[in-house]
């Protein structure tokens, strides 16, 4: 479907919520306060350009000037069931020229091409799957010019759906070399590993003193709704771009990363504090220690039925509840723009 260019510009105040140096206990910002009281404010201006895709929870990047969009779906519904329809899968990786952001953005080009025509498989490299490019609400962080893409689901056919356990590491200069020039990659520019703590779908990931923290998600690997994780998992990696390798450290996960259930299978529960998905998560300052951390982001699906309400602090292979805080704010996956004031010694986040 095209769209026609639309504008929309605005100013708001800023802040869902802060943490305040004092108890470090998060406080909401009422909602009637005005944007003067608080220390920033956020102006959004929409375009909308013909060119790009319709495109959701899809895996994204930024090379320089460029863009680049795999994966996802192409229909925003799912006709209230858990299975995702092949046919709305993107196989196509677009690449979007923004000539260094100063241009009108409803004219910038997009390049495109079917991951099948950009990717081959390379043995040499660990890479024998690349159906991972199609994948829906993969995990992915971007590292040295470097894309790293984690899980993600697939459907296979209409009543069973697959998550991926790989973990694929993307060179996006020959990437975009590759699309915008209608040709493949070189081999062992896409380097692979798998791991069973790869395989999750709709969970976090997020690049804290070098370790990767895997927060929440689940595994639809099953003609059923799949499991939940309830757990954060971290890992190290190692990516060795001249040898085509690319391969991980999983760390001992702390008794506080996971809920406490004895066995895999305990794992269908409903119950749990970390029994989430489908929730957002970035980098923060904890205003106690003014120390590097990541804060989890509400999610859902509490009890089997509902959102929860409760941030999570990560900090260094552990991960805290902030139980004294009712979140009534954004509960699914969205963009979060943090921001640290060393003045008033408060964390904000605008969702």
């Amino acid at each position: 479907m095209k769209k026609q260019i639309t504008i929309l510009s605005f100013a708001f105040a800023a802040s869902l919520f802060l943490l305040s140096c004092n108890s470090g206990k998060p406080k909401e910002t009422p909602q009637s306060e005005s944007a003067s009281a608080l220390p920033y404010t956020v102006e959004l201006v929409e375009y909308v350009n013909p060119a790009l895709p319709n495109l959701h929870s899809f895996t994204h990047a930024t090379y320089e000037d460029k863009i680049i969009m795999l994966g996802g779906r192409r229909r925003g519904l799912h006709e209230n069931s858990y299975q995702f329809t092949n046919y709305s899968s993107n196989e196509i990786i677009y690449v979007v020229d923004t000539k260094n952001w100063d241009v009108n953005p409803a004219n910038w080009k997009v390049a495109s091409q079917h991951y099948t025509n950009t990717v081959k498989t390379d043995p040499s490299s660990g890479l024998t799957n690349i159906e991972q490019f199609h994948a829906n609400n993969a995990e992915f962080f971007t590292q040295n010019n470097t894309l790293y893409m984690i899980g993600g689901l697939a459907s296979i056919n209409p009543n069973y759906n697959l998550t991926f356990s790989n973990m694929t590491a993307i060179d996006l200069k020959e990437l975009v070399k590759a699309v915008q020039g209608q040709s493949f990659m070189p081999l062992g520019s896409v380097r692979q590993t798998t791991n069973s703590v790869f395989t999750i779908t709709g969970g976090e990931v997020g690049v804290l003193n070098n370790t990767v923290y895997l927060a929440f998600g689940w595994n639809t690997s099953s003609s059923n709704s799949g499991y939940y994780t309830h757990k954060v998992s971290s890992f190290t990696f190692t990516d060795n771009i001249d040898r085509r390798s690319l391969s991980v450290t999983i760390n001992s996960v702390c008794a506080t990363c996971a809920d406490p259930y004895s066995s895999p299978a305990d794992t269908l529960s409903n119950s749990g504090n970390f029994r989430r998905r489908d929730g957002s998560m970035s980098a923060a300052i904890d205003p106690k220690t003014e120390s590097a951390a990541l804060m989890y982001y509400a999610g859902v699906f509490k009890n089997g039925n509902t959102n929860f309400t409760t941030p999570i602090w990560i900090r260094n292979n552990s991960a805290e509840e902030v139980s004294s805080f009712d979140m009534r704010g954004n509960v699914y996956t969205c963009q979060v723009i943090p921001l640290y004031s060393n003045k008033r010694k408060e964390f904000y986040a605008t969702l």
